[in-house]
């Protein structure tokens, strides 16, 4: 998958998971999210729906990664970004989170049951839950 064709594919959504490493725990959440571009790097304004205590956990410059998956053609495509997280305000249970990815990665696969994702859009909370809920992923994010 190219860049231009990741940053289409997430053009599309407005929901994904972000997973945080801190002290040797993972902690993930769904998110809602917009994108802005500037120059030639993504930069993702996340608005966390659930968890606001992980920005508790997020110090400014914290590495997270991002992961947005959509059914396409029978398959799943994953798009994975990974960035330092820098959180910008936080109202109650909601946190603003700005990411600024300094890599990208994605890939599409036939859609093999839950394999090694949550589904159709795992924050949407509508996809195949696999483990708990949405908000575990199938696997672990600090790996």
């Amino acid at each position: 998958m190219t860049f231009e064709e990741m940053l289409q594919l997430l053009r599309t959504l407005r929901y994904g998971r972000l997973a945080v490493c801190a002290n040797g725990q993972s902690y993930v959440t769904p998110v809602c999210f917009s994108m802005r571009r500037c120059e030639d790097t993504p930069i993702f304004t996340l608005r966390l729906r659930t968890d606001g205590c992980i920005a508790g956990h997020l110090e400014n410059g914290t590495q997270v990664t991002l992961q947005f998956d959509r059914m396409v053609n029978g398959g799943v495509c994953t798009v994975q970004a990974m960035g330092q997280a820098y959180v910008t305000g936080s109202t109650g249970c909601v946190a603003i989170v700005e990411v600024r990815t300094d890599s990208m990665m994605g890939e599409c696969y036939r859609n093999q049951g839950c394999g090694n994702n949550c589904g159709n859009n795992c924050g949407n909370n509508c996809g195949n839950n696999c483990g708990n809920n949405c908000g575990n992923p199938c696997e672990n994010p600090c790996k």
